[in-house]
């Protein structure tokens, strides 16, 4: 029995391997890291950076300026384009999100940047706090934004945050409440 013979199998497996490269480096890992950038991050929200209690739904009170701070512990690498943060609901009855606290920070510019004071901070025409500075996001850290937000109305606020990565929009894995009583 001859070589050729022995291990006719080789060459369609390599040839098969080989497609298998193709359709996965054109095709496939694009498809995939697509599908996991949907939902990328958890999110949890909180009261403020000296209180270790986290929620999925957040009671504050009616006609008040509150500290709101949200976390995010991303699932998987990405890189932020824009972070969107705001409430669903009527838009005269929602909170209304005026500004981002740092309070990491204990002096400087970054402590408070405002829509007055940095270009890549912006509330656009519905109410929602947009920042469009890139960042990385890498799992095992947590990352946390601190909105300053006037509540109005009492009732149960659905929150919006969604994040525009490279390949498209992402959500959080569950959803966050904030109940203004």
């Amino acid at each position: 029995m001859t070589a050729s013979q022995e291990f006719w199998w080789l060459a369609p497996l390599i040839s098969f391997l080989g497609l298998l490269a193709v359709v996965w480096f054109g095709w496939g890992q694009h498809r995939l890291k697509a599908f996991r950038l949907r939902r990328p991050f958890d999110a949890v929200l909180a009261h403020g950076a000296d209180k270790p209690d986290e929620f999925v739904e957040m009671h504050v009170p009616a006609h008040s300026q509150v500290m709101v701070q949200v976390r995010i512990r991303p699932r998987t690498s990405y890189k932020q384009l824009q972070m969107v943060f705001g409430f669903w609901g009527e838009t005269s009855k929602r909170p209304e999100p005026l500004r981002v606290l740092n309070t990491f920070i204990k002096k400087g510019v970054n402590r408070e940047p405002s829509v007055e004071t940095n270009p890549d901070h912006y509330i656009d025409a519905d109410g929602y706090y947009h920042i469009t500075t890139p960042t990385e996001r890498t799992p095992e850290h947590t990352y946390v934004m601190e909105y300053v937000v006037q509540t109005r109305e009492p009732g149960r606020y659905n929150v919006l945050l969604k994040i525009a990565t490279e390949c498209g929009e992402a959500n959080p894995r569950s959803g966050l409440v904030v109940r203004v009583i």
